[in-house]
């Protein structure tokens, strides 16, 4: 059995959260109810990585247009 901490009250920031595995990661946080903040370089990416993350179940979802 898989202990699943609820996050409802926490608020991640994830850097490159638009694909791959920083996305994975991202959905995986926004299962468990979190806040989530994506930084990234792509606008178009980033509204539909917010999308996702609100259907997984996020609290919250953001993007800021960045490049770190």
């Amino acid at each position: 059995m898989q202990h699943e901490r609820n996050l409802q009250d926490a608020n991640v920031v994830f850097f490159g959260g638009t694909a791959g595995i920083g996305q994975a990661a991202a959905v995986e946080i926004a299962r468990r109810h979190a806040n989530i903040l994506v930084i990234g370089r792509a606008p178009d990416a980033g509204a539909a990585t917010v999308a996702t993350l609100m259907q997984a179940g996020a609290a919250s979802a953001a993007f800021v247009r960045g490049d770190l």
